[in-house]
């Protein structure tokens, strides 16, 4: 404990200028972390220009433009709203989801991410259908 000699008014002007910072992080029953709240760093720009082309009945291949936060390591990707995978690298914009069933609608997202865990804001979502058998 740290005791400051304040006057009435010295400490009102204190408490008025006085800033707050929550930070939470979740932890299970085994005591391990999960990612904390806030942001530590400016992940802001999202990933854009996002284009998914059907090249068969069981693949689509995906670009985004890359994001101009240069504290971005990677891009998260979500299909029908579910994070599929993880690309490492600022650089790497290009993704191939294999394995899908013919003639089905897919919706995907791009997420940036930093490396404390932090996300920019999803890019536009992108519908595209793959080719029949």
């Amino acid at each position: 404990m740290v005791n400051i000699n304040l006057s009435r008014k010295n400490l009102i002007i204190f408490l008025i200028s006085l800033t707050v910072v929550f930070v939470v992080s979740a932890f299970n029953g085994c005591g391990n972390n999960g990612r904390l709240s806030g942001a530590l760093e400016d992940v802001s720009t999202k990933a854009g220009g996002i284009t998914a082309k059907a090249v068969s009945a069981s693949q689509i291949n995906l670009t985004w433009q890359i994001s101009s936060a240069s504290d971005v390591v990677g891009y998260k990707i979500l299909r029908n709203g579910t994070i599929i995978a993880m690309i490492s690298g600022r650089m790497n914009t290009a993704f191939a989801n294999t394995g899908l069933s013919p003639s089905t609608t897919y919706t995907y997202e791009v997420i940036a991410f930093d490396s404390a865990g932090n996300e920019g804001s999803m890019g536009t979502p992108v519908t595209v259908t793959t080719m029949t058998q």
